[in-house]
């Protein structure tokens, strides 16, 4: 299990590969800086052979193959417009609590270490313990939530990268020390559709549905828009022909990381990929 900052996260996953470990590696797969990385454990685990299942435990649930498969169909005709995000009050998870202040490089604590590929900088207390706070060493609300809200889409609607993205944002509330943006929203567009719109805000929890859009009705997941609310109506499929009904799919475990868990020991011994895999991350 790879637990550790997001600058680390490829390292460490390559050599536990090499060493012919099966890997459950946290989100982000790599530090935003680190493409080549990425690119480089995907290739090291189809060489030896090992599970890799990346932890974006929205994905972890048998319904979106049910709707992925309906899709295909043509349920809802062409997918052409996706929403998504992740809202909540709170910046908790990048000012993360700081357990010593008094805190100083030594036996128990390698600074060298913790930077690993990042810029080299003097020891500080912060960007140690609350390293969400910067970009040397996270990506902000991208990389740490909005990930969760497209990851299912993603794997849905078999997207790869987009023609083009805009991105915009900023500190607009938590303006302590923190570089990574409290507000994020971002545009991407795939070439003949869908256009994929995600917005995530750390300063109101009032949340929105992720929705697919499509040229002959429209794809619904409920309880998803506030993490903290599982409803248990699942997902809604409403096509717009007249007299068409409602298909409902209920949620098996969306959102449970323990159920990601299952899954990664469920393929470790079959060896079938996993709900999260390596092409997907």
């Amino acid at each position: 299990c790879i637990a550790t900052p997001d600058r680390h996260h490829a390292p460490q996953a390559i050599d536990a590969i090499r060493a012919g470990k099966d890997v459950y590696c946290e989100k982000p797969l790599t530090h935003w800086t680190q493409m080549e990385l990425a690119r480089q454990i995907g290739v090291e685990a189809e060489k030896h052979g090992t599970i890799v299942q990346v932890g974006t435990q929205f994905v972890a649930d048998d319904a979106y193959d049910e709707v992925r498969k309906l899709i295909k169909d043509g349920v809802v005709g062409k997918i052409v417009h996706v929403q998504a995000g992740y809202f909540r009050r709170s910046d908790r998870g990048e000012r993360m609590p700081i357990p010593d202040p008094n805190a100083q490089p030594g036996p128990d604590l390698n600074w060298e270490a913790f930077l690993g590929d990042a810029p080299k900088r003097p020891f500080d207390i912060s960007r140690f313990f609350q390293w969400r706070l910067y970009w040397d060493y996270a990506g902000g609300p991208a990389t740490d939530l909005l990930v969760h809200s497209f990851t299912p889409v993603f794997c849905m609607l078999d997207l790869g990268f987009p023609e083009q993205v805009v991105g915009g944002g900023g500190r607009f509330h938590y303006n302590h020390a923190r570089e990574v943006t409290d507000q994020c929203n971002i545009i991407a567009d795939y070439a003949g559709g869908p256009s994929v719109v995600l917005m995530s805000s750390l300063s109101n929890f009032t949340g929105i549905k992720t929705m697919l859009r499509g040229t002959d009705g429209i794809i619904i997941f409920g309880g998803v828009d506030n993490p903290k609310v599982m409803k248990p109506h699942g997902i809604r499929i409403v096509p717009a022909a007249n007299g068409s009904e409602e298909i409902r799919i209920p949620w098996q475990g969306v959102g449970d990381t323990g159920r990601l868990w299952e899954n990664f020991f469920d393929c470790v011994k079959s060896r079938r990929q996993p709900y999260s895999p390596i092409d997907i991350a």
